[in-house]
């Protein structure tokens, strides 16, 4: 696939097949989906109106019990009587007992037998088949005189039996039992649901027992291998849909089993319909593709011998282009490129042009400071040869604290460089003051001179103390820098013996942008500057602090982490 229009080729086919594909199965999985559902939905509502007549019925059998266990006079009372067979009472009180049962079960074909078992081996019954009272000897009889409630039974009297008891009271004690059997005919009629030819119904109790199945073949491990997390089942070679229903009433079962083949049989039929029309229409995309991809590499060819010439260097070259379409718009930006490009290789040329002039003026600039340096060792020089040591010292002090100073590329510098611009400074300091002032430094730890702080931190600190302490005083002059550390913080303290401050000027000469120290001294740095460009290097818990008392002293407080030289680019 080199050229444009095989690509296009190919590319209308991959797309018109993938959404061909995409659309049929998508029908396909919707459609059969819907189906499923509806036949989840229709089997639902079936098994719900099944389950709420099964649910008429067992209610009807669970009143009955109800009237059997609180009629004493016709029933408790008659088991508790001490006539016994064959005397002509028990024989009366017998007819009397089954005639009464009779009376509640008439017209009830969904009950094959009622009966009223005593403990004292008294049996009278109603419908068929025959009981006696061998059947207190089951074992299921001791749940139900346990509890004093309806109980659902299955296989209980006989083999596939279903049955309903419960327990027979006289004064709080246990005086036998009432049962009923289900006539197992009404359970195929109520549960008559197919719909689909071949779908199974299965109907069990709550303790897994199949009470009634459409089809005597299914196995129960079939049956049992169903469940709300496994909708689809394969039984003998063939895939089922199941649905679940289980009754609030009676805890039963019930599960529905279609089979998938004959659910979407027409599903199958819509899909192979399906099937012929895409490959249909994907013959007809691939012929309008072949077209389209022809018109448009015509143009594409006419734009591409354009760029050739332009690569070969005929700059003005212009394809023959005329459409409107992306193509005809391609042919036009590629002109106007063409264009702008010739312009901008002119403004290249200027661009380079001024490049140059300005890396020529930045490597002038350089020679500003040595010429400033060498200019001041010629003073230091000519103050030597003159005998003038005053001036020699001040243009030493004056070319080491450019040195230490003017170096822009290194933010970070050792407390000992910091307190040696501070002694260079105070050495231009004394001869411009004229003033007697002492300079006294207290390092507590020599090796707390390696620890790095930012650069003039300690300078504009003297400078303010000299200016705004020491000169609006009489008195000889004292300045103290103490370098100590205290837990894991270094502190450094400058403190002089000025005219002191009150607690405004405290809070405007740390954070207050036009403080009078601002004012009095626009030529220097300021505490406000040194207090944000500690903060900015080492976090907001870092910084100034001042202590004064007016007329007495001044007393400057610097807190930073200690960070040694090597360690410093971690620390920032």
């Amino acid at each position: 696939m080199r050229t444009i229009q095989s690509k296009i080729f190919t590319a209308f086919g991959l797309v018109a097949l993938a959404v061909i594909l995409a659309v049929t199965m998508s029908a396909y999985y919707h459609s059969a989906n819907t189906i499923r559902k509806n036949a989840i939905e229709y089997i639902s509502a079936s098994f719900r109106h099944a389950d709420d007549n099964l649910q008429i019925m067992l209610r009807d059998i669970e009143q009955i019990t109800n009237v059997v266990a609180i009629n004493h006079h016709k029933v408790t009372d008659v088991i508790l009587s001490p006539h016994y067979a064959p005397s002509y009472e028990w024989f009366e009180e017998k007819k009397e007992v089954e005639e009464f049962l009779a009376s509640l079960i008439a017209y009830k074909s969904y009950i094959s037998r009622i009966a009223v078992v005593g403990l004292n081996g008294k049996t009278y019954q109603s419908g068929y088949p025959l009981i006696s009272n061998a059947i207190l000897r089951e074992p299921w009889v001791q749940d139900v005189m346990s509890e004093n409630k309806v109980h659902f039974l299955f296989q209980a009297t006989s083999n596939d039996s279903l049955s309903v008891a419960r327990p027979l009271l006289m004064k709080g004690q246990t005086a036998g039992l009432v049962l009923i059997d289900f006539n197992r005919e009404i359970i195929p009629i109520i549960y008559d649901i197919q719909p689909l030819e071949k779908s199974l119904i299965v109907l069990m109790d709550n303790n897994g027992n199949v009470i009634f199945r459409s089809d005597s073949q299914l196995a129960p491990e079939q049956i049992l291998a169903v469940g709300e997390k496994n909708p689809i089942i394969d039984i003998n070679g063939d895939s089922y849909l199941t649905v679940r229903f289980q009754s609030d009433y009676s805890g039963w079962v019930t599960i529905g089993m279609i089979p998938e083949r004959e659910l979407l049989s027409e599903v199958h039929i819509i899909r192979q319909q399906m099937i012929i029309m895409a490959a249909v229409v994907l013959l007809v995309v691939l012929f309008l593709s072949v077209l389209l991809s022809n018109q448009i590499t015509k143009n594409l060819k006419r734009l591409r011998n354009a760029m050739k010439l332009v690569s070969a260097g005929h700059l003005s070259a212009k394809p023959n282009i005329r459409t409107k379409d992306e193509v005809g718009q391609l042919s036009q930006m590629f002109t106007s490129m063409m264009t702008n490009l010739q312009q901008l290789m002119e403004g290249i040329r200027t661009s380079e042009r001024q490049k140059r002039e300005a890396e020529y003026k930045a490597l002038q600039s350089q020679i500003n400071p040595h010429f400033l340096y060498n200019t001041l060792n010629t003073i230091k020089y000519l103050a030597h040869l003159q005998q003038a040591p005053n001036i020699e010292e001040v243009s030493s002090a004056l070319v080491e604290l450019l040195r230490n100073t003017a170096d822009h590329n290194q933010e970070m510098i050792t407390i000992r460089k910091e307190l040696e611009i501070v002694r260079q400074y105070m050495t231009i300091q004394k001869y411009r003051s004229m003033e007697t002032i002492t300079l006294v430094f207290e390092v507590e730890d020599d090796q707390l001179l390696d620890c790095v702080t930012p650069k003039l931190v300690l300078q504009p600190i003297v400078e303010n103390a000299i200016i705004h302490g020491l000169m609006r005083t009489n008195k000889p002059g004292l300045i103290s820098i103490r370098v100590f550390r205290q837990n894991d913080l270094l502190k450094m303290q400058v403190k002089d013996n000025g005219i002191g401050m009150n607690a405004a000027h405290i809070e405007s000469a740390i954070f207050d942008t036009k403080s009078d120290h601002s004012r009095d001294h626009p030529g220097g740095i300021g505490l406000m500057n040194v207090n944000k460009r500690i903060k900015l290097a080492f976090g907001e818990m870092y910084g100034l602090s001042i202590q004064a008392e007016p007329g007495l002293y001044t007393m400057v407080e610097m807190m930073i982490p200690m960070v040694k030289e090597g360690l410093r680019s971690d620390a920032i």
